[in-house]
């Protein structure tokens, strides 16, 4: 691959020798010959500094001139993304398409053009899987469930009955989408009683689901995730939660049941949500974060519990003062005393 092979696919303006080889990508602090790297912030253009046979991503407005004399550099609007786009041309691409004799398929299953089923996977009755889907081993598909065109499951997923997933989705290993939500509540009594979870999940188009990340089907309607939102491993999605599309959910949150959030929200990690709230559109809520009430859309909310950003950090700027407001006081009292 050379470079200008690169811009002609993904855009881009050249400078420097449109035809230098591109090897491999290769980290900005670790720039080596032949390889590509971006440069996404200003204060890493020391790494560059004697850089040779590279070809560098920058943004125009982080244009060095100089450096186009020993390499190549692409000027874009957004190294970061251009460089991702750059990742998936050297990422391995699949081997040609197969179905293991390995694998349980019930005789009712519909299976598309194009696709690749590994070992020791199982998949129920009724299973839609469209063209392209690509399911590693010891995958689950429970009866009725549908998969959309060029999804990759990989290895120990679980989906249950009448799970939809859409198209060109990204479960990672171990997810379980369409376990049993948490319905036990407590009577006069005190005796727990379970609610039966009769509902499922469905999954828009273009997301992705990390490893070991739970998502429990709805009692009654579908627990929902919108298209192209992005959800890190270990995270917990409980039953009727309706999420929007281009939302990121960080690692290690939980969100309680019958919670609605919004479009584009960012949930970081180590979130507890409780249930039947709403997270409006845009909104953040910031690491570590105990949300016990609605947020809403544009604001920005951390802390515990959690309150708009910006009176949490002058919280923060009190707290960090009571040693020396307590030593005045002390230093007040003896005085008073004398």
């Amino acid at each position: 691959m050379i470079s200008l092979d690169i811009v002609n696919k993904l855009g881009g303006e050249i400078k420097g020798i449109a035809e230098r080889v591109v090897g491999f990508p290769c980290t900005i602090d670790d720039p080596k010959k032949n390889g590509i790297t971006f440069l996404g912030n200003k204060l890493y253009k020391k790494f560059l500094k004697g850089a040779e046979s590279l070809t560098i991503i920058i943004n125009s407005n982080d244009y060095i001139e100089d450096l186009e004399k020993e390499n190549t550099v692409i000027l874009v609007d957004e190294p970061q993304l251009y460089f991702g786009k750059v990742l998936s041309l050297f990422e391995q691409k699949e081997i040609n398409p197969f179905i293991s004799e390995f694998s349980f398929i019930d005789k009712n299953v519909i299976i598309g053009k194009g696709c690749t089923i590994y070992p020791h996977s199982y998949i129920g009755k009724n299973v839609k899987i469209d063209d392209k889907v690509v399911i590693y081993p010891n995958v689950t598909i429970m009866d009725d469930a549908n998969i959309g065109m060029g999804t990759k499951i990989f290895p120990s997923v679980f989906i249950g009955n009448r799970v939809s997933i859409g198209e060109n989705c990204y479960i990672d290993s171990g997810a379980k989408i369409g376990t049993s939500g948490f319905g036990f509540p407590r009577s006069k009594d005190g005796k727990i009683e379970r609610i039966p979870q009769i509902g499922s999940v469905k999954i828009g188009n273009n997301v992705y689901i990390g490893a070991n990340t739970t998502i429990d089907r709805g009692a009654i309607e579908n627990t929902i995730i919108g298209d192209n939102t992005k959800i890190d491993n270990l995270v917990q999605i409980a039953h009727n939660l309706k999420v929007g599309k281009e939302c990121l959910i960080i690692s290690q949150s939980g969100i309680a049941g019958s919670t609605k959030i919004g479009d584009y929200v960012t949930i970081a990690a180590q979130v507890g949500i409780v249930g039947h709230l709403t997270i409006g559109d845009g909104a953040i809520v910031g690491a570590k974060s105990g949300v016990s009430k609605s947020i809403p859309k544009g604001e920005i909310y951390s802390g515990i519990p959690a309150r708009p950003h910006y009176d949490e950090l002058r919280k923060e700027v009190v707290i960090n003062k009571l040693p020396e407001m307590y030593k005045k006081l002390k230093e007040l009292e003896k005085h008073g005393r004398e």
